[in-house]
């Protein structure tokens, strides 16, 4: 779970999907989700309009009030001889 800097939204993971949650008095409400399986960690940035999560290999960089993938690092592979 990660809390956006200004306190009026969550990132919540669950196994399957990453929800964006709105918080209001009284009640926490879905607006939108984002299908990544496996995010093991998630945080936003500074301003609060990307955030980053980590699945079993890879970085994804979304646009949290869009939900779409700006950027996408995926792991360095070595070979050893």
């Amino acid at each position: 779970m990660a809390c956006h800097p200004s306190g009026l939204y969550l990132l919540v993971s669950f196994t399957d999907k990453i929800r964006h949650m709105s918080v209001m008095p009284g009640k926490i409400e879905p607006f939108h989700d984002v299908q990544i399986k496996g995010c093991k960690e998630i945080k936003f940035s500074n301003g609060g309009h990307l955030y980053a999560c980590h699945d079993t290999s890879d970085v994804h960089v979304y646009r949290f009030f869009t939900g779409h993938l700006a950027y996408k690092f995926t792991q360095h592979k070595t070979f050893i001889k």
